[in-house]
């Protein structure tokens, strides 16, 4: 990469904010100090997309956002200041979707389609009424009863082609039937419209037709059961693309090699990347295709767990930084606490163990049921063809890969076929049958050696390797679906830990350990993506700082929650019990940590995480009553003077706490080893919540004008004076972004990372380390009971500058005289003027 990696800046394009409205921010991100626009995916995506994850042709600029001319002045404006692109890259999966040529070839052609091997379709599944076809599942009924009541009929589309048509969803048809019905218009002398009609009139002659397509439409709840194609997740409108083909790779690559290599575009960040059949085979090609990109992947890691270091990436997209950060800013004991008073206050005595482990069998059976059923197939074949194994059922196949599927120990394995397995992968798999085996001791041991030598690739053949790669597939969206998607919004004592790449089992850190982790990205990673909020996060990076502080006045919230309670018991639906008691704590915090947050976009993240939940309501069950009743506590509590004067007590003293756990946040994202990104917006503070909330318009003249205005002021006066407005936020992150540009050796590959010794009461309140002799951070935490006074941090030899407020230190400092008025501090080497 020929720009130096000093920070990236994360924007969400859309329709109303495209390429040219990300150029006209460019001179504003200039003087940020980013380095490189961190670009969401921005080829043509299914019309009006709101995040473009949904791609119909990887080889065009999306029009909606401005298309190749719009997008070639944004790379031109860029480089013209000096920034860098990074751009988001799908290469799992596509939209299922008429704009897709490629898929709606195959509907039309089926297996003869040029790309009928492009996406993940199981071409010949058990079901033999679904060979050769593909299964539609977008009827609101059973198929028959559709067709009966005329819904499901035959049409010409705006280009004049023929489909079959249900509402807003349409298929072509095959061109044999085509023909015949363009054919007996002609001999009819008719327009074809005329055949359509007649047809349409005639159910048995209509079903006829539409039994000859290789495509076939069934009501929506088929899809989880037997869909034959493989999706992102349980979502069935992204159909996964075959990435490990050459073929594919090249057809889908190949806008992606030229904006390479032609340099408009400095790195690439790879979306889902443990979804694809061989990460590591992909990458390699990819690092072929763009051999000094800057190269991250979204990736889940255990807290455990490490990027493979085969991989030809740089590192992470930041979810494993993200989770360590939270771990250390809260209060192990308040967390405890916080726990056990959850169970008892809420009658939950469940642990996020147990409702992990429910959550995934939920996942498996309820959404991710046919891709289950690929592994057991395969499972299936393999064992038909061995006298050893061939009496096992499909019901005891089916038991045991969901036993060592919900007890995968991380999102997913890497063996591939003829490599020897790495310890990683061994242990992986190894934790899965064993705990397979200690919660269901009735499954048969000969079955669960079977099913390990499958899954190290100690058995060699087409069916054995399917049995491994599917299994490996599955994994991850059983993971992402049971947890992510489901047991955080089950089991909620505290909500900033229930966050994308986080453990609650696991969750809190030492200052020692946080020290330990980033010394290992120094050593391992060092231009590793690091995040606190992204477009995926549940909260923002801001609402979590606040809901931290919740950890170390835990007695208080504990008592503030019961009364609330009980205070509220009479909004309340007793009859319906809603919303039940976990609900209710999980709005009670949902409100402390947006604060103030109204109906209007309250209401929406409720309802999403009321049917994340599954409990009692969901997006394929929905509960009416459940949820209209928990929208009118909602909104009586908002409008209930006394509730909202309470809720402004327990805030306002936690409200300062937060931000001094916010700005402590921005300086270990911008100082530990890895590349800094910043989300949209959250340069000024952002109590933003889950998706679409985190997606809301972004206002750049205010931040503007705000970066204008910042510039000279003390660093004590943009705490006392402008806090409010994000301004100490503001400044400290363009203090690091400048600093960073300054010292590009200490904070890149050949930088270090030296915990600095603190000594005094308050130590342990304190993370303090250097960059390569460099520049040193000072940062607080556990800040409710006040600052970290009685700590003395010794700074390495030589005479230190504070960045935020110009004052020069040496030896050993206090805390307090460090930061002179500033919550943290910032000190560069040797070097004088404050920025």
């Amino acid at each position: 990469m020929s720009r130096n990696l000093v920070g990236t800046y994360r924007l969400q394009l859309r329709p109303g904010f495209g390429f040219r409205d990300a150029a006209a921010i460019v001179p504003y991100l200039r003087d940020l100090g980013v380095s490189h626009l961190y670009l969401s995916p921005s080829f043509e995506a299914t019309n009006g997309s709101t995040h473009g994850y949904d791609i119909v042709d990887p080889n065009r600029l999306r029009e909606e956002l401005g298309g190749a001319d719009a997008f070639n002045h944004l790379v031109d404006v860029a480089h013209g200041d000096g920034l860098g692109i990074v751009l988001d890259i799908v290469p799992h999966h596509m939209a299922a979707a008429p704009e897709n040529a490629w898929w709606w070839s195959v509907l039309e052609l089926g297996r003869d389609s040029p790309y009928a091997f492009h996406f993940d379709i199981d071409w010949d599944p058990p079901e033999r009424r679904l060979r050769g076809t593909i299964l539609l599942p977008v009827l609101g009924d059973h198929y028959g009863r559709v067709l009966e009541a005329g819904e499901l009929q035959l049409a010409r589309d705006a280009q004049g082609a023929l489909i079959a048509r249900y509402f807003d969803h349409v298929a072509p048809l095959s061109p044999d039937t085509a023909d015949e019905l363009w054919a007996q218009a002609g001999r009819l002398g008719c327009e074809v419209e005329v055949v359509l009609d007649e047809v349409n009139k005639d159910v048995d002659r209509l079903d006829a037709i539409l039994e000859r397509q290789h495509h076939r439409f069934a009501r929506w709840q088929a899809a989880a059961h037997e869909l034959d194609y493989r999706r992102f997740f349980d979502v069935d409108s992204l159909v996964a693309l075959r990435a490990e083909r050459p073929a594919v790779f090249d057809d889908t690559h190949r806008l992606i090699g030229a904006l390479v290599s032609d340099g408009r575009i400095d790195g690439l960040r790879v979306d889902h990347v443990d979804g694809l059949r061989d990460p590591e085979g992909y990458l390699a090609r990819l690092r072929a295709i763009a051999p000094e990109a800057w190269i991250t992947v979204e990736k889940i890691l255990r807290p455990a767990e490490t990027t493979p270091d085969n991989w030809a990436v740089d590192g992470t997209t930041g979810y494993d930084f993200l989770a360590t950060v939270a771990g250390v800013l809260v209060d192990p004991v308040g967390v405890d606490r916080l726990v056990e008073a959850y169970g008892r206050l809420t009658g939950d005595d469940s642990t996020y163990a147990g409702t992990r482990l429910a959550a995934r069998r939920e996942a498996l059976r309820d959404s991710l049921d046919a891709d289950l059923e690929r592994v057991v197939a395969a499972l299936m074949r393999v064992c038909e063809r061995n006298r050893r194994w061939r009496d096992f059922t499909r019901n005891e196949l089916r038991d045991v890969v969901t036993e060592v599927c919900v007890h995968a120990s991380a999102y997913r394995s890497y063996i591939r076929p003829g490599v020897e397995p790495t310890n990683a992968d061994r242990a992986f798999v190894a934790r899965a049958i064993d705990g397979a085996l200690d919660d269901r001791s009735d499954l048969d041991p000969d079955l669960l050696d079977l099913l390990r030598q499958l899954l190290l690739g100690e058995m060699v053949g087409d069916d054995e390797s399917a049995v491994m790669a599917r299994f490996q597939q599955l994994t991850g969206p059983v993971a992402a679906k049971g947890e992510e998607d489901t047991a955080f919004y089950r089991w909620v004592p505290l909500l900033c830990l229930n966050e994308v790449g986080t453990d609650p089992d696991e969750s809190t850190l030492t200052v020692a350990q946080f020290h330990a982790r980033c010394r290992a990205l120094q050593r391992n990673w060092p231009v590793t993506m690091l995040t606190t909020s992204t477009h995926d996060t549940k909260r923002s990076e801001d609402a979590r700082a606040r809901l931290a502080v919740l950890s170390e006045i835990s007695e208080d919230w504990i008592a503030t929650v019961g009364g609330w309670f009980d205070a509220n018991d009479g909004y309340r639906d007793r009859k319906l019990d809603a919303p039940d008691r976990r609900d209710e704590w999980f709005i009670y915090q949902t409100l402390v940590g947006a604060h103030p947050l109204p109906l209007e976009r309250a209401w929406p993240v409720i309802e999403k995480s009321l049917r994340e939940s599954k409990r009692r309501t969901s997006w394929t069950r929905t509960n009416d009553a459940y949820e209209a009743a928990t929208r009118r506590f909602v909104e009586s509590i908002l409008t209930d003077d006394i509730f909202v004067a309470d809720l402004d007590r327990l805030v306002a003293p936690i409200d300062e706490p937060g931000q001094i756990n916010a700005l402590a946040q921005v300086a270990l994202r911008m100082l530990s080893p890895g590349v800094p990104d910043t989300y949209q917006g959250a340069e000024l503070w952002d109590l933003s919540l889950v998706d679409p909330d985190n997606r809301r318009p972004v206002d750049y003249r205010e931040r503007t004008e705000a970066l204008a205005a910042i510039a000279n002021l003390p660093a004590a006066a943009l705490w006392t004076e402008h806090r409010a407005a994000g301004w100490p936020k503001l400044a400290l992150l363009r203090a690091c972004l400048v600093l960073r540009r300054r010292h590009p050796d200490g904070f890149g590959r050949a930088g270090s990372y030296d915990p600095l010794t603190v000594t005094g009461t308050d130590a342990e309140r304190v993370i303090a380390f250097a960059r390569g002799g460099e520049a040193v951070a000072v940062v607080p935490r556990l800040p409710r009971v006040g600052p970290p006074d009685d700590a003395v941090i010794a700074l390495p030899d030589g005479e230190w500058t504070n960045v935020l407020t110009g004052d020069r230190h040496s030896g050993e400092v206090p805390f307090g005289k460090l930061c002179d008025g500033f919550p943290l501090a910032v000190l560069e080497i040797d070097v004088a003027p404050a920025v």
